[in-house]
């Protein structure tokens, strides 16, 4: 901690608000005491693997447990293919359906009725202790990446300051401290540890919050970028800027307001990032190859594969790029448009 303190306070002194609550050190404690108390676990995992590698009885039942699960997959796959080959009439897709919907209405059901009873007082004691236990131990590990990030844009800022001829710049990658925005909300409130939500995905903040979170993290993420892009023309005032920006966010973090990470005026409304846009891409090609594929099995008119395709292609792109939804005379034109020939 000393050590980073020389490297960033000279860098980012009189660039920051005074009203910052300078947590980050106490967080990096935090986190540092959490990861102690997994060594020993990670060392007995080690160990173990250790002995199974060189005394091969657990290796050969972990084989054995592949080629198992690979006869199983190929067995389904070879069972699929069957049904492919001549699909299951609609009477069973509604019955698969209507089984689906009893099974979530019989979880939604018994999860609001466990909720409705009274919480003791000491069922409320043990699960705010496990909640502060849980944020101790993994929720900071954010603020040591941004804190790390911010060491190595203000050791660049000063190699740059001091000349480096023919070198060139020094630059620094934001990839790391992307990833740990993107996951902010996540991190700091992750599931809870009851059955039920845990069993259907659900975290301890709604959906419109998580929502809120995700739009100023990608606010967050284009601001670094633009800074980050600024390295080759501006060097210093760029690396100056990532190691402020990084220790803000480091402080916010800390502080628990993931809403505002950066203030408006170092954001852009028109500049917000994107995540996993060569995943979405992916997933759009796969799903317009596999829903055309799916129209030429079950013996579609080439006729009507034109403006099918147009019309997976839109709603494709409007689920996995989260585009807008066309409107009708958008969808007119698209018909019109898929099927020149």
């Amino acid at each position: 901690m000393e050590h980073t303190r020389e490297l960033v306070a000279p860098v980012v002194s009189g660039h920051v608000p005074d009203s910052l609550p300078g947590l980050v050190p106490q967080c990096v404690l935090l986190w540092w005491q959490g990861f102690l108390t997994q060594v020993p676990m990670m060392l007995a995992l080690w160990v173990m693997l250790a002995i199974a590698v060189t005394g091969g009885s657990l290796l050969n039942g972990m084989v054995d447990a592949l080629r198992w699960t690979a006869g199983k997959v190929t067995s389904a796959a070879t069972g699929l293919g069957h049904t492919w080959e001549s699909p299951p009439g609609l009477a069973f897709g509604l019955r698969v359906a209507l089984a689906l919907f009893l099974v979530v209405t019989v979880i939604f059901a018994v999860r609001g009725v466990s909720l409705s009873f009274p919480e003791s007082e000491r069922a409320k004691r043990e699960r705010e202790r496990r909640e502060r236990q849980r944020a101790e131990r993994g929720g900071f590990l954010p603020v040591v990446v941004l804190l790390m990030s911010a060491a190595r844009c203000s050791r660049a800022y000063q190699q740059w300051s001091r000349g480096t001829g023919v070198a060139g710049v020094p630059r620094v990658s934001m990839r790391s401290v992307e990833r740990v925005i993107w996951r902010a909300h996540k991190t700091r409130y992750p599931a809870s540890e009851s059955f039920w939500p845990s069993t259907l995905g659900l975290m301890d903040i709604g959906s419109h919050h998580r929502r809120v979170l995700k739009a100023h993290a990608a606010q967050v993420v284009g601001a670094l970028r633009a800074a980050e892009a600024r390295q080759d023309a501006e060097p210093a005032e760029a690396l100056r800027e990532m190691a402020v920006m990084l220790v803000i966010i480091a402080e916010r973090y800390a502080e628990g307001r993931l809403g505002q990470l950066l203030d408006e005026d170092r954001l852009d409304s028109e500049v917000s990032a994107t995540q996993g846009e060569y995943l979405r891409f992916l997933g759009l090609g796969t799903a317009v190859i596999a829903a055309m594929t799916a129209a030429v099995s079950f013996g579609i008119p080439s006729d009507a594969l034109g403006p099918l395709l147009g019309v997976v292609a839109t709603f494709g792109a409007v689920i996995f790029l989260r585009g807008r939804i066309p409107a009708s005379a958008d969808l007119v034109d698209i018909l019109r448009g898929a099927d020149r020939r």
